[in-house]
């Protein structure tokens, strides 16, 4: 079995940026966003959140607040801002914390057989995947595995152990300097404007993104943000059978 490295901290010499070729062309690596994208979370993650601050019986965003920005570091970024903005009381960072984790355990996501068996026909065609994602590694692979999707599909998977978060472009490094992924042959799919656009827009021009209406924005608002309508999908099966033509 191919093994996965997770979170390589990879120091980068700028000066050797030249080597790659700056022409877009096909897309043969694609590389996944996971929440919202690859697993079916958003909705439930959110709910569950919400869930958490009800308990504590603490102040907090509705849905479609927290909904516009879901997709930061839960410990460091999320909680943090919603205690600050909310005036929670000290130590209730860590109460949230632990009980959205505890009640997260309860959530079973649903196997999804087309979507695995979709991925695998990527690579027996060619294509080169990766993953670079905000989520925990442990907490990937547990979700990866109720989804039925193998990790070992993934030349790379990309999260914040690594010690980069999106937008930070750093989050690709790996890809382009140690795997030679070509930015102009690369297709990024995620959910998020404000993290998963946003890096693709700070990485290289010759990036291309995709949106997927699954997660966190509708069809319009990545419209609204520059996103062709040609690459605004509204699940990730979708656009994998439309890979070719992009």
């Amino acid at each position: 079995m191919k093994k996965i490295k997770f979170n390589l901290i990879f120091f980068i010499d700028l000066s050797q940026k030249n080597h790659i070729q700056m022409t877009r062309k096909k897309i043969i690596n694609v590389i996944f966003d996971a929440d919202g994208v690859l697993l079916v979370s958003t909705e439930a993650g959110i709910n569950t959140l919400l869930k958490a601050i009800s308990i504590c019986e603490l102040k907090g965003p509705n849905f479609d607040q927290l909904r516009l920005i879901w997709g930061c570091r839960l410990e460091t970024e999320l909680i943090p801002l919603l205690s600050k903005k909310y005036s929670w009381p000290i130590g209730s960072e860590k109460q949230v914390i632990d009980l959205f984790l505890d009640l997260s355990n309860d959530v079973n996501y649903p196997s999804q057989p087309k979507l695995a068996k979709l991925l695998e026909s990527l690579v027996d065609n060619g294509y080169q995947l990766g993953v670079a994602t905000n989520r925990d590694a442990k907490g990937l692979i547990w979700r990866f595995s109720q989804h039925g999707i193998k990790t070992n599909l993934f030349k790379h998977v990309q999260t914040p152990e690594g010690g980069f978060s999106k937008p930070d472009p750093r989050v690709f490094h790996h890809f382009w300097y140690a795997l030679n992924f070509n930015p102009g042959e690369t297709l990024y799919v995620g959910d998020s404007i404000a993290h998963d656009l946003e890096v693709t827009r700070r990485s290289s021009p010759l990036l291309s993104f995709a949106g997927i209406t699954s997660g966190l924005h509708t069809r319009e608002e990545f419209i609204g943000v520059g996103v062709p309508k040609t690459h605004i999908f509204d699940n990730v099966v979708n656009l994998i059978t439309m890979l070719p033509s992009l």
